[in-house]
């Protein structure tokens, strides 16, 4: 088992995680924190009309989704595909 599969339980014991509890980068609760954080943290605090992320496909999508679903909430933040290298 991977450590990325394990959780420490509230006493502390080391107690597998199932499946669905295993968060991933991807996962929307993690994207969208990101896109609210970017939206509210960095480009209010820097007085930015927009904030622009970059992110790779799979997590382009992810974002996408979330931020056509929370329109207009997170209009200003700009969502970029790849270019990296």
């Amino acid at each position: 088992m991977a450590p990325a599969d394990i959780a420490l339980g509230v006493t502390g014991a080391r107690k597998p995680l199932h499946h669905d509890q295993v968060m991933t980068p991807w996962s929307g609760n993690r994207v969208y924190t990101c896109l609210k954080s970017l939206d509210k943290t960095f480009r209010e605090s820097l007085r930015q009309k927009n904030a622009v992320v970059t992110f790779d496909e799979r997590i382009y999508c992810e974002a996408k989704c979330i931020q056509w679903a929370t329109s207009p909430d997170l209009d200003n933040v700009i969502v970029h595909l790849g270019g990296f290298h």
